[in-house]
Protein backbone atom coordinates (compact mmCIF):
# COMPACT_ATOMS: atom_id res chain seq x y z
CA UNK A 1 0.00 0.00 0.00
CA UNK A 2 2.74 2.53 0.90
CA UNK A 3 4.28 1.68 -2.49
CA UNK A 4 0.81 2.54 -4.20
CA UNK A 5 0.85 5.67 -2.88
CA UNK A 6 4.25 6.69 -3.42
CA UNK A 7 4.17 5.30 -6.82
CA UNK A 8 0.90 5.47 -8.81
CA UNK A 9 0.79 9.04 -9.65
CA UNK A 10 3.75 10.30 -10.83
CA UNK A 11 3.53 7.10 -12.78
CA UNK A 12 0.24 7.42 -14.77
CA UNK A 13 1.57 11.40 -14.98
CA UNK A 14 4.87 10.15 -16.85
CA UNK A 15 2.33 7.22 -18.88
CA UNK A 16 0.31 10.09 -20.28
CA UNK A 17 3.19 12.70 -21.37
CA UNK A 18 4.87 9.76 -22.73
CA UNK A 19 1.68 9.39 -24.97
CA UNK A 20 1.98 12.71 -25.80
CA UNK A 21 5.05 12.67 -26.80
CA UNK A 22 4.92 9.30 -28.97
CA UNK A 23 7.94 8.09 -30.97
CA UNK A 24 10.15 5.45 -29.21
CA UNK A 25 9.55 6.42 -26.09
CA UNK A 26 5.87 5.18 -26.19
CA UNK A 27 7.39 1.92 -27.83
CA UNK A 28 9.28 1.01 -24.96
CA UNK A 29 6.76 2.14 -22.40
CA UNK A 30 5.37 -1.09 -21.90
CA UNK A 31 7.81 -2.87 -20.94
CA UNK A 32 8.85 0.51 -18.49
CA UNK A 33 5.02 0.29 -16.70
CA UNK A 34 5.64 -4.19 -16.79
CA UNK A 35 8.94 -3.22 -14.62
CA UNK A 36 7.67 -1.38 -12.54
CA UNK A 37 4.52 -4.28 -12.01
CA UNK A 38 7.25 -6.67 -11.34
CA UNK A 39 8.68 -4.62 -8.53
CA UNK A 40 5.48 -4.11 -7.39
CA UNK A 41 4.49 -7.91 -7.22
CA UNK A 42 7.93 -8.79 -5.76
CA UNK A 43 7.76 -6.18 -2.60
CA UNK A 44 3.92 -7.74 -2.62
CA UNK A 45 5.61 -11.33 -2.34
CA UNK A 46 8.30 -9.86 -0.06
CA UNK A 47 5.45 -8.93 2.24
CA UNK A 48 3.98 -12.21 2.69
CA UNK A 49 7.34 -14.38 3.38
CA UNK A 50 10.48 -14.63 4.83
CA UNK A 51 13.47 -13.67 3.32
CA UNK A 52 14.03 -16.44 0.83
CA UNK A 53 17.48 -17.69 -0.30
CA UNK A 54 20.08 -15.98 -2.30
CA UNK A 55 19.49 -18.15 -5.06
CA UNK A 56 15.60 -18.17 -5.07
CA UNK A 57 15.59 -13.96 -4.01
CA UNK A 58 17.59 -14.10 -7.79
CA UNK A 59 14.78 -16.09 -9.58
CA UNK A 60 12.45 -13.84 -8.29
CA UNK A 61 14.02 -11.23 -9.83
CA UNK A 62 14.24 -12.57 -13.49
CA UNK A 63 10.99 -10.69 -14.01
CA UNK A 64 13.03 -7.30 -13.50
CA UNK A 65 16.37 -8.22 -14.95
CA UNK A 66 15.18 -9.11 -18.36
CA UNK A 67 13.05 -6.31 -18.22
CA UNK A 68 16.29 -4.08 -18.16
CA UNK A 69 18.26 -6.17 -20.35
CA UNK A 70 15.13 -5.75 -23.15
CA UNK A 71 15.03 -1.90 -22.38
CA UNK A 72 18.54 -1.42 -22.96
CA UNK A 73 18.88 -3.74 -25.72
CA UNK A 74 16.02 -1.56 -27.60
CA UNK A 75 17.66 1.65 -26.59
CA UNK A 76 20.67 0.48 -28.49
CA UNK A 77 18.94 0.00 -31.63
CA UNK A 78 17.63 3.43 -31.55
CA UNK A 79 21.16 5.34 -31.72
CA UNK A 80 19.71 7.65 -34.17
CA UNK A 81 16.89 8.49 -32.49
CA UNK A 82 15.74 11.70 -32.38
CA UNK A 83 14.78 10.43 -28.92
CA UNK A 84 18.22 8.82 -27.98
CA UNK A 85 18.70 11.16 -24.57
CA UNK A 86 15.27 10.28 -23.91
CA UNK A 87 16.01 6.64 -23.72
CA UNK A 88 19.22 7.08 -21.99
CA UNK A 89 17.42 8.59 -19.75
CA UNK A 90 15.31 5.80 -19.15
CA UNK A 91 18.16 3.15 -19.17
CA UNK A 92 20.18 4.95 -16.61
CA UNK A 93 17.43 5.55 -13.75
CA UNK A 94 15.98 1.86 -14.00
CA UNK A 95 18.41 0.05 -12.74
CA UNK A 96 17.77 2.00 -9.45
CA UNK A 97 15.56 -0.91 -8.86
CA UNK A 98 18.35 -2.94 -7.67
CA UNK A 99 17.83 -1.20 -4.19
CA UNK A 100 15.85 -4.82 -3.97
CA UNK A 101 19.46 -6.34 -2.70
CA UNK A 102 20.91 -3.67 -1.53
CA UNK A 103 21.47 -3.98 2.37
CA UNK A 104 21.54 -1.23 5.34
CA UNK A 105 21.58 1.96 3.07
CA UNK A 106 19.23 1.20 -0.04
CA UNK A 107 18.14 4.79 -0.42
CA UNK A 108 21.11 6.37 -1.70
CA UNK A 109 21.30 3.96 -4.10
CA UNK A 110 18.09 5.23 -5.58
CA UNK A 111 19.40 8.05 -5.62
CA UNK A 112 22.89 7.41 -7.45
CA UNK A 113 20.68 6.08 -10.27
CA UNK A 114 18.75 9.49 -10.59
CA UNK A 115 21.66 11.69 -10.65
CA UNK A 116 23.19 8.88 -13.69
CA UNK A 117 19.76 9.50 -15.66
CA UNK A 118 20.55 13.75 -15.03
CA UNK A 119 23.33 13.26 -17.71
CA UNK A 120 21.19 12.51 -20.44
CA UNK A 121 17.98 14.98 -19.04
CA UNK A 122 20.31 17.77 -18.85
CA UNK A 123 20.58 17.97 -22.90
CA UNK A 124 16.81 17.34 -23.20
CA UNK A 125 16.09 20.50 -21.15
CA UNK A 126 18.98 22.51 -23.05
CA UNK A 127 17.15 21.22 -26.53
CA UNK A 128 12.97 21.79 -25.37
CA UNK A 129 13.16 24.36 -22.80
CA UNK A 130 12.02 27.16 -25.67
CA UNK A 131 10.51 24.81 -28.42
CA UNK A 132 8.66 22.03 -26.92
CA UNK A 133 7.91 21.93 -22.93
CA UNK A 134 6.15 18.72 -23.05
CA UNK A 135 9.75 17.15 -22.97
CA UNK A 136 11.00 19.51 -20.58
CA UNK A 137 7.36 18.03 -18.02
CA UNK A 138 8.25 14.56 -19.38
CA UNK A 139 12.17 14.89 -17.67
CA UNK A 140 10.41 16.23 -14.28
CA UNK A 141 7.34 13.35 -14.60
CA UNK A 142 10.45 10.75 -15.35
CA UNK A 143 12.61 11.80 -11.83
CA UNK A 144 9.51 12.38 -9.83
CA UNK A 145 9.06 8.28 -10.19
CA UNK A 146 12.28 7.86 -8.45
CA UNK A 147 12.73 10.42 -6.38
CA UNK A 148 9.15 9.61 -4.87
CA UNK A 149 10.67 5.55 -4.61
CA UNK A 150 13.37 7.09 -3.04
CA UNK A 151 10.88 8.78 -0.24
CA UNK A 152 9.94 4.90 -0.02
CA UNK A 153 12.71 3.18 0.39
CA UNK A 154 14.13 6.11 3.18
CA UNK A 155 10.92 5.61 5.04
CA UNK A 156 9.36 1.75 4.23
CA UNK A 157 12.70 -0.09 3.81
CA UNK A 158 15.22 2.03 5.76
CA UNK A 159 17.90 -0.49 6.23
CA UNK A 160 16.81 -3.12 3.35
CA UNK A 161 13.77 -4.45 2.00
CA UNK A 162 11.65 -5.78 5.09
CA UNK A 163 10.78 -9.48 4.38
CA UNK A 164 7.59 -10.68 6.17
CA UNK A 165 9.40 -12.74 9.30
CA UNK A 166 5.96 -13.87 10.11
CA UNK A 167 4.55 -15.93 7.08
CA UNK A 168 0.55 -15.42 6.59
CA UNK A 169 0.45 -12.60 8.74
CA UNK A 170 0.01 -9.16 7.26
CA UNK A 171 2.99 -6.28 8.16
CA UNK A 172 1.18 -3.26 9.96
CA UNK A 173 -1.92 -4.97 10.90
CA UNK A 174 -2.54 -3.19 13.83
CA UNK A 175 -2.94 -0.25 11.24
CA UNK A 176 -6.36 1.08 11.22
CA UNK A 177 -6.04 1.07 7.48
CA UNK A 178 -7.53 -1.75 5.33
CA UNK A 179 -5.08 -4.59 5.26
CA UNK A 180 -5.45 -5.63 2.12
CA UNK A 181 -4.04 -4.46 -0.97
CA UNK A 182 -4.90 -5.28 -4.70
CA UNK A 183 -3.70 -8.46 -5.56
CA UNK A 184 -0.34 -8.29 -7.98
CA UNK A 185 -0.57 -8.42 -11.49
CA UNK A 186 0.37 -11.61 -13.64
CA UNK A 187 3.10 -11.25 -15.30
CA UNK A 188 2.13 -14.34 -18.03
CA UNK A 189 -1.39 -13.10 -18.73
CA UNK A 190 -4.86 -15.34 -18.54
CA UNK A 191 -2.44 -18.56 -19.14
CA UNK A 192 -0.59 -17.69 -16.16
CA UNK A 193 3.32 -16.93 -15.77
CA UNK A 194 5.80 -18.46 -17.80
CA UNK A 195 8.35 -20.93 -16.34
CA UNK A 196 11.12 -18.61 -14.43
CA UNK A 197 14.22 -18.51 -16.52
CA UNK A 198 17.75 -19.69 -15.21
CA UNK A 199 18.80 -17.51 -11.74
CA UNK A 200 20.84 -14.51 -12.74
CA UNK A 201 24.26 -13.52 -12.05
CA UNK A 202 24.89 -11.93 -8.10
CA UNK A 203 25.82 -9.17 -9.67
CA UNK A 204 22.83 -8.80 -12.00
CA UNK A 205 22.69 -4.87 -12.05
CA UNK A 206 26.24 -4.52 -12.19
CA UNK A 207 26.44 -4.65 -15.85
CA UNK A 208 22.79 -3.32 -17.03
CA UNK A 209 23.00 0.93 -18.21
CA UNK A 210 26.07 2.00 -16.22
CA UNK A 211 26.43 5.61 -15.16
CA UNK A 212 28.27 7.01 -18.40
CA UNK A 213 31.76 7.88 -18.83
CA UNK A 214 33.08 11.62 -18.68
CA UNK A 215 34.56 11.04 -22.55
CA UNK A 216 31.24 10.69 -23.33
CA UNK A 217 30.63 14.74 -23.00
CA UNK A 218 32.72 15.22 -25.97
CA UNK A 219 29.76 14.07 -27.71
CA UNK A 220 26.58 16.50 -26.66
Amino acid sequence: RAYDDAIEEPLSNWTKLTDQLGGDVAAVKPKVLAIFDSLRNYLWTAAGKPEPSAEEAQKMLSPIINLLGEINNFKETKRKTPQWNHLNSIAEALPALGWLTVKKTPAPHVKEYIEAAQFYINPILREFKDTDPRHVEWTKAWKAIFEEMQKFVRQVHTTGLVWNSAPGSVPDASSSAPVAAPAPKAPGGPGGPPPPPPPPPADFFANIAPPPVDTDKSNR
